[in-house]
């Protein structure tokens, strides 16, 4: 993990510290694999930690078992697979 994405991350979401680091990187590198399956290439989904960060936040205010992605969220990364070429029509 980019030490410099999870700084990123860290900051959009206002933690301080490394407390949580070891849990939030499992919760950024399950994100960056559900975008990289949609078709959004690796290098594209490191340069959004903004989107990241707010689908790392509904996974952690979720709860157990009732974790979903908005649809906010969903369509912005299809938008990024297409801009990837991951998507074609």
């Amino acid at each position: 993990m980019d030490e410099e994405l999870l700084n990123n991350i860290k900051a959009l979401m206002f933690i301080s510290g490394n407390d949580h680091d070891n849990a939030l990187k499992l919760l950024i590198n399950g994100v960056l694999e559900y975008m990289t399956a949609a078709g959004v290439a690796h290098s594209v989904a490191v340069t959004r930690p903004d989107i990241i960060a707010a689908i790392v936040n509904e996974q952690m205010q979720g709860g157990v078992g009732k974790v979903t992605i908005s649809d906010f969220y969903k369509q912005q990364i299809i938008q990024l697979a297409y801009k990837s070429g991951g998507v074609t029509t």
